[in-house]
Order: structure tokens, then sequence, then C-alpha cells
């Protein structure tokens, strides 16, 4: 007698829990189904600082520009006397891309938007560039590049994305006799924060492979570490006689 009720406890039991594991289960996707999204708005405008706000459901975190502290005004110090001023150096770019590693990091993007087709959301997509390569033959190259590139990606965007204000314009200035390639950019899209962590790893491989090459590229555009106009070498200069 005792064995029988034990096995009716046991199997009221066993469907306790798996009724309990059913309504978890449940709960888990009505989370994600009504889970907020994370919504991001990158604007760049040429002479004006990068905006980027980050938001989740009604709140909106500005993230750049960060405000300034405002600091009560003090006497500035007499400037000590001028020394002779040495020669700028140029510039050097963060980074360097090669051409195959545009063409990786373009595949990896299309990859991403292919994956997040019903997931990712684009509300804005507004891009307005002008290329001014001070000639009028490579400004045509660059120009000519462009064009392609963008004819590669926009029917992609359109076949796989409703965006309601879209609008990607790319032209040149053939008569600028200096560089100055202006570019406008205003993004916004929103995603479920759970559908990330999952596509990261899916290309985790890929986008460190692209930081590397970002990473080398930098290290290359430094060059080798100089003392005024000769390199720093470890070996010691013969002596002429």
């Amino acid at each position: 007698m005792l064995r029988i009720i034990a096995w009716i406890a046991g199997i009221l039991g066993g469907i306790l829990l798996l009724l309990l594991v059913l309504l978890l289960l449940l709960l888990l996707v009505l989370l994600i189904l009504l889970l907020p999204r994370v919504r991001v708005e990158v604007d760049k405008i040429p002479a004006h600082p990068l905006r980027l706000v980050l938001g989740y459901g009604i709140v909106r975190i500005p993230i750049l520009p960060r405000p300034k502290k405002g600091k009560e005004p003090r006497e500035k110090p007499e400037p000590p006397p001028k020394k002779a001023e040495k020669p700028k150096e140029k510039k050097k770019p963060p980074f360097s891309l090669k051409g195959g590693d545009i063409g990786d990091a373009i595949c990896l993007a299309l990859d991403l938007l292919l994956d997040l087709k019903d997931r990712l959301v684009i509300h804005r997509l507004r891009v307005k560039v002008l290329i001014a390569a001070g000639d009028a033959a490579k400004t045509g190259i660059l120009l000519g590049r462009s064009a392609a590139m963008t004819g590669m990606i926009l029917p992609i965007l359109e076949q796989n994305f409703v965006i309601s204000d879209f609008a990607i314009d790319v032209d040149g200035d053939f008569q600028a006799e200096e560089p100055a390639t202006r570019a406008a950019v205003g993004v916004t899209v929103s995603l479920r924060p759970i559908h990330l962590p999952l596509l990261l790893l899916k290309y985790a491989r890929r986008i460190f492979a692209l930081v590397r090459a970002l990473l080398s590229g930098r290290k290359k555009a430094e060059g080798p570490v100089t003392d005024g106009e000769n390199p720093v070498n470890d070996t010691k200069k013969e002596n002429v006689t």
C-alpha cells in the first residue's frame, strides 16, 4: 500500500515539475517578446562632435558628446617665455586597412545584417558624402568605387529591411584643389538585447580577425621609432678611419 502511495506521489510530483518547467519556459518566451528594445542613435555632421544616444524603453541616455562640467573662471598665470617651436609632425591615421581587409569588413557587415533581418529594426539611415581628393582623376576613381559599394549594399537593405527614413547620397567635388571629403551620417536602430550576445559569439572569430588587422595596420602606419631625422638603431656606428 505504501509503495502504491509513493508511486502516485512520484507521478504527481513529476507532473507538477513538468508543469512548472513549461510555465517557466512560457514566461521566458513572453519576457523575450515583451522585452523593450535597445535603441541606438548615431549622428555625425561635419564640424560637429559625434552624437551617440542609447535608449532602453522610454529611457534615453546621451553618451556622446560628454557634457562639460562648469568651472569657475580662474586668473590665468603669466605664460612662460616661448621656446623655439619644433616642426609639427604630420598626424598619422589611427587605423589602416588594406583592400582585402576592407572587403572582409564589408562582407562581415552584410552577414550581420542578413542574420539580423528579422530582429534588427532600422528606423533611420541617412548618409551624405561629398568626395574631394584634390585631383579630378582621383576624385572620379574614389567616386566610382563608392558608387560600386553603394550599389552592392543598397539592394540588400531594400530587400531585407523596411526603413522609414532612408537616403544615401554620394557625390564628388571635382573642382576642389585640396583633399576635403565630408560626410554626414545619421543612423537609428533598435534590437532586443537577448539577440546581441548570441550574434557576437557566432561572429567572434571574424570580428577579432578584423580588429587584429586594424591594430596591425595602425602599427605599420606609425613606422619605426626615430630620433630626429635618423632612425634609432641598437647597433653602434663604426668609426670611420
